[in-house]
């Protein structure tokens, strides 16, 4: 075998190995969120816009909100490109529950990289959360696990690796993107009631 033959195998195998090395890691890609969420809430977020569309609380109060509700979910059925999802956004929530459906002003949120992974925290109004944002493996989402609380208490962190079982303060969902500059967070999406995050900038 020539030199010329040796360097051209030599570096094909190279390649190869990095292949074989690489793989698994991309394969698995999306997939480490469901190791850092309790059991209980890898399903609320793997259905969380099933769960969340099968619930009907158009005969409630407030059935105006509800229809934002519904056409902000519709949207979600067909997610455009997450795209880069880094900066600052104004956000509103929408609470819909067996009461009926509220919908509320927009605040502030932001959405920022750390080192290996995105974090979300909405910064103003009496209702927060925060955590962190994973890629889901279908491509075209994000999962989230973080915590809520209200006025000024400190952020709670997801309670997974933290406690026997999961938190009150716990939440859990899935980010789309619904527009050219419009997120769509489905949150807590069970027993008839979810909440919508609808982030714009």
């Amino acid at each position: 075998m020539t030199s010329g033959s040796m360097r051209w195998t030599s570096g094909w195998m190279a390649i190869a190995l990095l292949v074989a090395v690489a793989l698994p890691v991309a394969a698995g890609r999306g997939a480490g969120w469901r190791d850092r969420a309790w059991p209980e809430h890898v399903r609320r977020v793997d259905a969380a816009l099933a769960d969340a569309r099968a619930v009907d609380a158009s005969r409630l109060a407030y059935a105006a909100d509800f229809a934002v509700a519904r056409a902000l979910l519709e949207r979600a059925d067909a997610p455009q490109r997450l795209g880069d999802v880094v900066g600052t956004w104004q956000v509103r929530s929408i609470q819909v529950n067996a009461h009926g459906t509220f919908a509320y002003p927009w605040f502030r949120a932001s959405i920022r990289r750390t080192a290996d992974e995105l974090w979300f925290e909405k910064t103003t109004g009496s209702q927060r959360r925060s955590g962190v944002l994973l890629p889901h493996g279908d491509g075209r989402s994000l999962a989230f696990l973080g915590g809520a609380t209200v006025n000024d208490e400190p952020q709670a962190a997801y309670s997974r690796g933290r406690a026997a079982g999961p938190a009150p303060s716990d939440s859990a969902g899935r980010l789309y993107r619904i527009g050219a500059r419009e997120l769509l967070l489905v949150l807590d999406a069970e027993g008839g009631r979810y909440e919508l995050y609808h982030l714009r900038r």
